[in-house]
């Protein structure tokens, strides 16, 4: 593609994707709270889901803004750029030969990515590399028809990464929150429930964590066997 007219389109996509990144990290952060309320005491549950009040505000926000959004000029006119973009992309060379070569490409940068973590990767680290297991499967899906059968497997096991990445990072985020809501927060019960998460979701970051190694084993051979690496 002409970098130029990429870098433009790519900023705008950039944007529209954290207005809609934002809702979804509300409604991810109240589904997980909801269901892990789920497992406390009576008391504690009902002590716990008043607090969520808070989050709900939030994400009723973060829907307006959306709202607002996709009702404003620029939103119309990045539609009708990526319309334009589809009929008649600004390419430079074959886009089978393009997309082949990206993919392997993406696939180098996320081994990178997996060898500058150690054996107790931080958790921002496996953030890192959950953006780039995710960048890796949509490249290696827009060039599957390309590669034949092995590609599917590799694409298969790069979703199966980045879901158990992205529970991970969900676990995190919500420990954040809640963690911000504890300091504002009155009350031994109270204090307590939160604590009971807390604890839940640590508990479900570790078991992520164990079965990281096997998986990330497994994504690495099957992208050697797509891109002969």
């Amino acid at each position: 593609m002409e970098p130029e007219w990429f870098a433009s389109l790519q900023e705008e996509v950039r944007w529209l994707g954290m207005m809609l990144g934002t809702v979804r990290d509300q409604d991810v952060l109240l589904d997980r709270l909801y269901t892990e309320a789920d497992v406390l005491p009576p008391v504690e549950r009902k002590i716990f889901e008043r607090l969520l009040t808070t989050f709900e505000t939030h994400r009723s926000q973060a829907r307006m803004q959306l709202l607002d959004t996709l009702r404003s000029d620029r939103y119309l006119n990045l539609l009708r750029r990526l319309e334009q973009a589809t009929q008649a992309p600004a390419l430079r060379e074959a886009p089978e030969s393009s997309l082949i070569h990206l993919a392997a490409q993406e696939f180098k940068q996320l081994i990178k990515a997996g060898k500058r973590g150690n054996d107790e990767p931080s958790d921002q680290e496996l953030h890192q590399l959950r953006i780039h297991t995710k960048r890796t499967r949509y490249v290696a899906e827009l060039a599957l028809e390309t590669m034949g059968k092995p590609a599917i497997r590799f694409v298969r096991q790069t979703k199966r990464n980045q879901d158990l990445l992205g529970d991970h990072q969900d676990a995190v985020f919500t420990e954040e929150r809640l963690r911000q809501l504890l300091q504002t927060t009155r009350g031994v019960k109270t204090a307590f429930a939160i604590g009971q998460i807390i604890e839940r979701l640590r508990a479900r970051r570790r078991r992520t964590r164990a079965m990281l190694p096997r998986e990330w084993a497994k994504l690495k051979k099957r992208g050697r066997e797509v891109f002969a690496l």
